[in-house]
């Protein structure tokens, strides 16, 4: 999971940073102002976003707004020193998801990440049971296709005289067209002359 650390004081981005490294998060991001954290969260995309309000250039509520223009499904903390419950509620209003003020604790922010986190376990997975589902259309769209696809087998070939030791010179037919042309195709064989000693010596 990646996280953007946005503050204007370094000192602090390197605190939040260094308060989740080797942990969930395996790859890190910084910003120093609102531009440069629009331009880093759009190439590196991150899930989770910490964000600073007061910040040169562009304010993080700003920032906010532009980055979840982006991506709906980030997830953001708001960590700030302006402690006002007016902009707190601003925050949260605009789509932030919590809020904690500066200066705070190492566990204050842990706790508050890791609510963050668990929020987004259910979105992950719908989005995963989504994706399953997408792929097994397809899987069996394309199957549909194949089957459409598939060339048809060749016609048997027509068996000749001598396959039908019965006698039958074409092969069967069916119904009564089939009686018609088999009682007058059928060859009568012979009686053969040991069938007709025999039958003489009985009479």
């Amino acid at each position: 999971m990646k996280l953007l650390v946005v503050d204007d004081s370094l000192m602090m981005r390197e605190a939040i940073a260094n308060a989740y490294q080797g942990s969930i998060f395996t790859e890190f991001e910084t910003a120093s102002n609102g531009l440069e954290a629009v331009q880093a969260f759009k190439c590196f995309q991150p899930e989770v976003v910490t964000l600073d309000i007061t910040m040169p250039h562009m304010d993080g509520l700003a920032a906010m707004s532009e980055m979840l223009e982006m991506d709906s499904s980030a997830s953001i903390l708001i960590v700030s020193a302006l402690a006002d419950s007016h902009t707190a509620i601003q925050a949260l209003k605009r789509g932030a998801h919590q809020f904690i003020c500066k200066p705070f604790d190492t566990s204050d922010l842990k706790e508050a990440l890791d609510d963050l986190i668990q929020d987004r376990k259910p979105q992950e997975q719908a989005a995963s049971v989504v994706s399953e589902r997408l792929k097994l259309k397809n899987t069996i769209a394309h199957s549909r296709v194949s089957l459409v696809e598939k060339p048809a087998k060749s016609a048997l070939p027509r068996p000749s005289a001598h396959q039908y030791p019965s006698g039958f010179v074409s092969p069967p037919q069916f119904g009564k067209k089939f009686k018609h042309e088999t009682d007058s195709t059928r060859k009568i064989k012979p009686f053969s002359s040991t069938y007709v000693q025999m039958h003489k010596l009985n009479h």
